[in-house]
């Protein structure tokens, strides 16, 4: 089973179950599926395609849960960019992953 196919399966069988709790907010699976597909749906429609590199450059937040899931569920290949480091390996990464969308 793919991390996409948990979270639709997670969303039908337990929509109101809480996925993440962040502070004092918490998404329900259904909330979390419904973000990823939108996300999804707006990634593909500026041009994603399955296989192309995403770049992923979030604070750790809800938000990073939803990108990563968003673009997987768009069939893109999800890298981290750690945004700490140095304008040197940030490039250097760049370079080498060659990413379709940041």
């Amino acid at each position: 089973m793919t991390i996409v196919e948990m979270l639709e399966r997670n969303a039908g069988i337990l929509p109101e179950k809480t996925a993440i709790i962040f502070g004092n907010s918490k998404i329900s699976n259904r909330e979390l599926h419904e973000r990823s597909k939108t996300l999804a749906n707006f990634l593909i429609s500026t041009g994603l395609r399955k296989g192309d590199r995403v770049g992923l450059a979030l604070q750790k937040t809800p938000e990073v849960i939803t990108a990563f899931l968003g673009i997987a569920c768009a069939g893109g290949i999800v890298f981290p960019v750690d945004y700490h480091q140095t304008h040197e390996n940030i490039e250097y990464l760049l370079k080498q992953t060659g990413p379709t969308m940041m």
